[in-house]
């Protein structure tokens, strides 16, 4: 079955979605397979956006078309003097090819690969009901909005490194030769991903535990930048720290900002989504879930009452229930797998009502974009046609 598929992805990769789906679900020895096919699929269609001039895309475009001017040594003598250098490398290499499309397809793609991968690699490895699997799909699918990882990138792939990180330490037991890198890299990707550092960093610290000093450990040490950045910054010249300093004052002294981002409907989503997170991990403490679950739930709420209470001082930070997100999908797994009562009715319905509320959301942010040139003929054209510019 797996060879007809690849077969079929190679010819027509859009036509053969229904047929990877199906063997992402029913093949549970080849989910990895399955979750990178569905991952390129994913970002196919996000490399036929034509972002508008108000898109980050838009201004990522820019920044590529002008590498193309750069020499190799020029780049790489500036590369030390910026925060992120992984988004640079990144940016300089889609650069050489001359199509900066390239860009949002291979982000997009890798990052969908490892949500697909963690999902459906825990459900296969703790028999998740295909019932409960697809729910929790389709919730966790639905409730981050496509169109702002097609266009900002680098925040979302930075969480799902993260994430994946997070599942390999918790879920699989790799070694922390593999799981740290991964932690440590993600703000090379996105500065802001300082904050979920910093917290598993405390987490680990106090016996990946949820407790009152992991909590105030976490809002200490996020209250401190104030006063230790601009000592740093006065010493030493480290672009990170450098970068760090302007964006914590836009994060808490200048928060406001960004209320055009998180504010109203948005705000109103965020913390619909934080309930049921909060929910599900406060109900599950009443289980025995086992080592590893036991440490993903006090994660999740250490992460998801940290960034409630940082939110009150900056809106912004309710871009972190996102990975919450991420993380706590297999949470939700286990959670539905247990007992049947009142309460687990309440929650499934609280699920698919929310999955309809984010999935029209979904279709207003994607009505009246371009993707061009996205249609029916295209669903005819193999990778090399779709890559031909």
């Amino acid at each position: 079955m797996v060879a007809i598929i690849l077969v079929l992805f190679l010819v027509f990769p859009l036509l053969s979605l229904p047929l990877v789906f199906m063997g992402y679900l029913y093949d549970q020895k080849r989910i990895a397979v399955y979750s990178i096919l569905l991952g390129v699929i994913m970002g196919l269609f996000a490399y036929y956006l034509q972002p508008p001039t108000d898109f980050d895309l838009y201004r990522h475009h820019q920044l590529i078309d002008e590498m193309t001017t750069y020499s190799g040594a020029y780049f790489f003598s500036t590369l030390s003097s910026t925060a992120e250098p992984i988004q640079s490398l990144v940016n300089y290499a889609v650069s050489m090819t001359h199509n900066h499309d390239l860009l949002q397809f291979s982000v997009v793609a890798v990052g969908y690969s490892i949500l697909f991968y963690i999902l459906g690699d825990f459900a296969r490895r703790n028999q998740i009901k295909r019932s409960s699997f697809l729910l929790v799909l389709l919730f966790t699918l639905t409730s981050f909005t496509c169109v702002n990882y097609f266009s900002g990138v680098w925040n979302y792939i930075a969480m799902l490194v993260f994430a994946l990180g997070f599942y390999l330490d918790t879920q699989r037991k790799k070694s922390k030769w593999i799981t740290f890198p991964l932690y440590f890299i993600t703000p090379l990707i996105h500065s802001g991903m300082f904050f979920p550092v910093v917290l598993i960093a405390v987490f680990k610290l106090f016996g990946s535990k949820l407790n009152v000093r992991s909590i105030s450990t976490v809002l200490a040490v996020f209250v401190a930048p104030s006063v230790l950045l601009p000592l740093i910054n006065s010493l030493v010249t480290i672009p990170i720290f450098a970068q760090l300093e302007p964006m914590y004052a836009a994060y808490f002294q200048n928060g406001t900002q960004f209320l055009n981002l998180y504010g109203g409907n948005v705000m109103t989503m965020e913390l619909l989504k934080s309930a049921l997170y909060i929910g599900i991990g406060v109900f599950l403490m009443k289980s025995v879930v086992g080592d590893s679950m036991t440490r993903l739930r006090d994660f999740t709420l250490l992460l998801a009452l940290s960034t409630l209470i940082l939110v009150i001082n900056g809106v912004v930070f309710l871009r972190f229930v996102l990975l919450v997100q991420f993380i706590a999908a297999p949470m939700l797994m286990v959670y539905l797998q247990g007992k049947k009562n009142i309460v687990y009715y309440c929650i499934v319905i609280y699920m698919i009502v929310l999955s309809g509320v984010f999935l029209k959301y979904q279709y207003m942010t994607l009505h009246g974009l371009t993707f061009a040139p996205l249609g029916v003929n295209t669903l005819l054209d193999n990778i090399g046609q779709i890559f031909v510019k």
